[in-house]
């Protein structure tokens, strides 16, 4: 997670991104350690390593959001993803209200629900 704060432009940092995305982005998502690594590449990986994060989550979103890693990944998408990105994604939890009251009484997806109530 340092180096891909601090070197997000260097080569070696872009292949270790990459190389961990050609993995499996879902998995990472919900690893007890993986979910950190998938949040700073959300702050400061590249537009294309976002991508692949963000279609992770969206292919499972309501699973995401209520679970005890992957939620986080989800809160920190809908914060630092731009505009269309954090759009489609809260396009998609709000598309059923009744899972998103679902949502605000899980453990776990009440972070996702603040973060769509904070988003303008």
């Amino acid at each position: 997670c340092q180096m891909l704060e601090c070197s997000a432009g260097d080569a070696r940092a872009l292949a270790l991104g990459n190389a961990v995305l050609a993995e499996d982005a879902a998995t990472l998502c919900c690893h007890k350690f993986g979910h950190v690594v998938a949040m700073s590449i959300l702050s400061n990986g590249l537009a294309e390593q976002r991508r692949a994060i963000l279609a992770a989550l969206a292919g499972r979103l309501q699973r995401f959001a209520r679970h005890r890693f992957a939620s986080s990944v989800v809160v920190q998408a809908l914060t630092q993803c731009e505009g269309d990105e954090v759009n489609a994604l809260a396009s998609m939890l709000l598309r059923q209200p009744s899972k998103v009251v679902g949502l605000a009484v899980h453990n776990f997806g009440v972070g996702v629900v603040r973060a769509l109530l904070d988003l303008p």
